[in-house]
């Protein structure tokens, strides 16, 4: 018998740097690895793995019409965070390229969970003085705790109860 009203699952996405090796290489090797235990002992119901390069075009830059995979990551990421108290710097920095258009520095490994469609982590973050990392995210729900950290208040109006 199925449960109509699951819960949505529980996705882990890992978002990689291309063109990386040694150390690099290695360390996003390891955070692949656990990943892939949780998803084995069944902490999270899925996993995803995006690759992005060293920067993109900030998301409010993108040419309209334009279709990059990297740069729909990048804007789930930047509105995922919009509206809370968290930041994506440092670990997401921002500078110019030559021709003046804003860029967005990427890190080595970010990592977003998802519940169904929603991102309710994203990591690396700072909130204040205290950072957020991916081990962080990964160690809580080894640990089973939630890693959610973006918190919205809800735009959607719920009707009043019946009475």
């Amino acid at each position: 018998m199925t449960d109509s009203h699951q819960s949505p699952g529980r996705t882990v996405e890992v978002c990689l740097r291309t063109d990386v090796q040694g150390v690099v290489a290695a360390r996003q090797s390891a955070v692949l690895d656990r990943v892939r235990r949780l998803k084995h002992r069944d902490r999270i119901d899925g996993m995803r793995v995006r690759r992005w390069g060293k920067c993109v075009l900030h998301p409010g830059d993108v040419p309209p019409g334009a279709v990059d995979d990297r740069a729909e990551v990048v804007e789930d990421i930047v509105d995922a965070v919009e509206g809370t108290d968290l930041s994506l710097s440092p670990a997401f920095r921002r500078s110019e390229d030559t021709g003046g258009r804003p860029l967005l520095y990427l890190p080595v490994v970010g990592l977003l969970v998802r519940e169904g469609d929603r991102i309710v982590g994203v990591y690396p973050v700072s909130e204040g003085d205290e950072r957020f990392t991916v081990d962080d995210a990964l160690s809580a729900i080894e640990d089973g705790a939630d890693p959610a950290n973006v918190e919205r208040e809800s735009s959607v109006e719920m009707p009043p109860p019946l009475a």
